[in-house]
């Protein structure tokens, strides 16, 4: 494993919080909330780099993030850069919304970190199981920070690297396959998500 690890923090992109708000999942104070306190974990780490992939429109909205995550050593990507152009230097993501960049990066070889926060999404038994074997998913916001600390702390010998989880099984049912349908699949599993 490299000296230092780049782990690519993906936001999720601002529609798809709009929806968590109209649930009354979130609003705008929690989910800023939970980035300011991921990307802190971050902080003053000698062998992780942070990569933060903003979702759609998001540095518009003043955060701050775009600026203190340089300041702080880490790189900000806007929305409009490119994930596929970052993905193969990158050594775990984290998700905070299982977007349709789940499809992308759950491609790769990498550990994926994902917040399904049971308040907002509900996944069908079958959809979780397989994704369970591919994903390591925190259930609420407070196990999500929690793993990204252990993440940050821990590093190479954390358990998403001395557990890896490689099973294709849910890439190949719901992102792949010979009948054709892998759009209206994925489409059906993305619309299964939201309660």
């Amino acid at each position: 494993m490299k000296s230092k690890l780049n782990i690519c923090y993906i936001c999720g992109p601002i529609g798809d919080i709009f929806v968590l708000w109209r649930f009354g999942a979130y609003d705008s104070a929690s989910t800023l909330d939970i980035r300011y306190k991921a990307v802190k974990y971050f902080e003053n780490k000698d062998k992780i780099k942070l990569h933060f992939k903003s979702g759609y429109d998001f540095e518009n909205f003043g955060t701050g993030l775009e600026k203190s995550i340089p300041e702080k050593g880490g790189i900000f990507y806007s929305s409009k850069a490119k994930l596929s152009n970052i993905m193969k230097k990158m050594d775990a993501f984290i998700l905070e919304f299982p977007s349709t960049t789940l499809c992308e990066v759950i491609a790769t070889k990498a550990p994926i970190l994902l917040l399904t926060d049971s308040r907002a999404i509900k996944l069908r038994a079958s959809c979780e199981t397989l994704l369970e074997k591919r994903v390591f998913i925190s259930r609420t916001p407070d196990h999500f920070l929690q793993d990204i600390n252990e993440l940050c702390q821990e590093g190479s010998s954390s358990q998403f690297f001395k557990k890896p989880r490689v099973s294709n099984e849910f890439y190949e049912q719901f992102l792949t396959g010979p009948q054709g349908n892998s759009v209206d699949r994925t489409s059906s599993f993305l619309n299964d998500l939201l309660v």
